[in-house]
């Protein structure tokens, strides 16, 4: 039997100093990932030559690409220096995809960067529970993976 290769959590880190070798600083507390890629398109309708009464086929152009990825998870306050000077400012992330291996630390599966800014930071403060956190992040490069091999 095969069963997909699915990642059970991901480490999310931004690059704190160019190296080399690079450092990437852990932004702790965030447990929730989303990775959203598309491709922005637009559409022309041409008509048939041979039939010009009837109505045209949809053609389509890719126009470019785009990837949104937003974290969430418990609010940090020791990074809260980190965050708002990433907020706005072009840096680069890692997001190391791991899978629980029975480790302290999951096994990791491989690492996606990208180059992107940092769009909206959004807390949430509560005397009922810890306080959390949601980020989101505008690339601007096709996010680049490496597998662990």
């Amino acid at each position: 039997m095969t069963i997909p290769a699915s990642a059970d959590l991901g480490v999310l880190s931004i690059r704190t100093a160019v190296g080399p070798p690079a450092v990437y600083a852990v932004l702790c507390g965030l447990t929730n990932l989303g990775i959203n890629e598309t491709i922005s398109t637009s559409e022309t309708f041409v008509r048939d030559c041979d039939t010009p009464n009837r109505p045209g086929g949809r053609k389509i152009r890719n126009q470019g690409y785009s990837c949104t990825i937003t974290a969430s998870g418990q609010d940090n306050i020791d990074l809260y220096e980190t965050y708002a000077d990433a907020l706005g400012v072009r840096q680069v992330y890692q997001i190391d995809l791991r899978e629980d291996d029975g480790s302290d630390t999951g096994a990791s599966m491989g690492l996606l960067t990208v180059t992107g800014i940092m769009t909206a930071r959004n807390r949430s403060i509560s005397d009922e529970s810890p306080g959390t956190l949601e980020v989101t992040f505008e690339a601007e490069t096709v996010p680049v993976w490496v597998p662990v091999t």
